[in-house]
């Protein structure tokens, strides 16, 4: 809800990104204190990480503290998805992907933290209001693709199960999004 609440006119996406990656080392340190360093390598995850490839990119996002065998810290990148992008996207300072946030867009925040190799992400979708605050009603188009996002999450995770192929679970979010 946080990185949620920042999401209003004017914001930056490239600035969200980095306040949730802030905000998730900041809740592992409180939440595991000895496990990760309240400071790091970076101070800016999601543009360090972007020049990192291979094992590097994997020590810095999956953190390079130890205690006794265990790690603790940000998974991936804060992603901040605007109107049309899906996936994770995590825009750079002044990429093509880093702009404003306007009235009436639809943006995707996930943020992530992993345990000892356990991930957990969460996410929410909000619309700009042109007031200032952070929440806005979505157009009947937006409610839509929510609902239809949402179908394809619940697909899913009925056809997730031993023996099941990625392949076979994207059929199912296909077809759940498409019949929506």
């Amino acid at each position: 809800r946080h990185v949620v609440s920042l999401c209003v006119a004017g914001a930056n996406s490239s600035q969200l990104c980095v306040e949730g990656d802030r905000f998730v080392r900041a809740e592992m340190v409180r939440r595991f204190p000895g496990k990760v360093r309240p400071e790091g390598k970076l101070q800016d995850l999601s543009a360090y990480s972007h020049k990192l490839h291979g094992a590097d990119r994997l020590k810095v996002v999956y953190n390079d503290t130890k205690k006794d065998g265990e790690h603790a810290g940000v998974s991936f990148p804060t992603s901040v998805a605007l109107n049309k992008m899906c996936g994770r996207v995590a825009p750079l300072p002044g990429g093509r992907s880093d702009r404003l946030l306007l009235p009436g867009d639809l943006v995707k925040v996930d943020v992530s933290t992993q345990v000892e190799g356990f991930i957990s992400i969460a996410a929410h979708t909000v619309v700009v209001a042109a007031d200032g605050v952070a929440e806005a009603e979505p157009s009947q188009r937006q409610a839509d693709v929510i609902l239809a996002g949402k179908a394809g999450v619940l697909a899913a995770l009925r056809a997730i199960r031993p023996g099941a192929h990625s392949a076979q679970v994207s059929e199912h979010i296909e077809k759940a999004v498409l019949s929506r």
